[in-house]
């Protein structure tokens, strides 16, 4: 009936089960103690997952919108000032450290926002390495290196080793992509207004 179609695609009510689905859907693998973030800290948000709306609503989407889909950094900007600085891309070689080292300097806590596209993960998208893509893992160490607390999220559509992330992270957060309201679900977990509790299906 296409005449409901405005009424029902994108409604309130479904974006709302979205969040409710998307803060049931990640899993918090590693915390020594940074989260959950509070109020007063000034956070900068770094990494190629960040801010494309593209990506939040994952391959098997029917529907993405700019009024309705909130990125990590939208719901994040919303709610408190912050840097944010893309980092690198997905490709070998394109890596922006000093812009990045001048997004965190003054900065308490990193916002590491990583993971697979959407067009490397869902049917028949094999990959040969099953790391973090591009330059995210070297934008990551030297993150460490610059002496800030590091909490990384993970969107990927399948499962990745995360040696590496973990080793350079005070926090792991990780999931799927999570649809229009990932944003703000991210958010709600990051201030602890709630708590994670999603589980792997497989082991990593």
């Amino acid at each position: 009936d296409k005449k409901k179609l405005k009424d029902v695609i994108l409604c309130k009510e479904h974006l709302d089960i979205a969040q409710k689905s998307a803060e049931r859907s990640i899993v918090l693998l590693e915390n020594n103690g940074v989260l959950p973030l509070k109020k007063n800290e000034k956070i900068a948000l770094i990494g190629p997952m960040a801010n494309d709306k593209y990506e939040m609503t994952g391959e098997w989407s029917v529907k993405c919108s700019d009024e309705t889909c909130v990125t990590i950094f939208e719901a994040l900007k919303a709610r408190c000032g912050l840097k944010y600085e893309k980092g690198c891309s997905f490709k070998k070689d394109e890596i922006w450290l000093e812009e990045t080292a001048k997004a965190v300097s003054d900065c308490d806590v990193v916002i590491f926002a990583a993971g697979q596209t959407k067009d490397m993960c869902g049917e028949a998208r094999s990959r040969t390495e099953i790391v973090l893509p591009g330059e995210q893992e070297r934008l990551l160490e030297y993150l460490k290196s610059l002496g800030k607390k590091i909490v990384t999220i993970v969107i990927s559509g399948r499962p990745i080793v995360l040696t590496d992330v973990q080793k350079n992270s005070d926090a792991v957060l990780f999931s799927g992509a999570l649809g229009s309201r990932a944003g703000e679900a991210y958010c709600r977990v990051l201030f602890g207004e709630y708590n994670p509790s999603a589980k792997l299906v497989t082991s990593f």
